[in-house]
């Protein structure tokens, strides 16, 4: 696998969020920073990330694909027991991205 270099990852989840916000509710890219943010913290199978997130279901669903898309997250386990983490691209974007309170 070809390894992303760092600025090139948190550069194209920037870049990617900003086309996506064009087309999607105001809140789209805080709740994908929000889900990197909370799986970072700790790893979660995808109801419990759901539910510490506070997101509504159409909101968590949307973001998780985005992030999904953009190959900074991933599951692992058996089905229905799966566990959100994040990729080695995730863990640089989130290693990159601003501090918040």
């Amino acid at each position: 696998m070809e390894k992303v270099k760092t600025a090139d990852s948190f550069g194209t989840f920037l870049e990617t969020l900003r086309k996506r916000r064009a087309a999607a509710p105001p809140d789209a890219g805080a709740a994908a920073t929000r889900l990197l943010q909370l799986i970072a913290e700790r790893g979660d199978d995808v109801p419990g990330l759901m539910a510490r997130s506070g997101l509504d279901a159409k909101t968590f669903m949307s973001a998780f694909s985005d992030l999904s898309d953009m190959r900074l997250i991933e599951l692992s386990g058996p089905p229905g027991r799966e566990q959100v983490g994040l990729t080695e691209a995730g863990r640089e974007v989130v290693a990159q991205a601003p501090a918040t309170d």
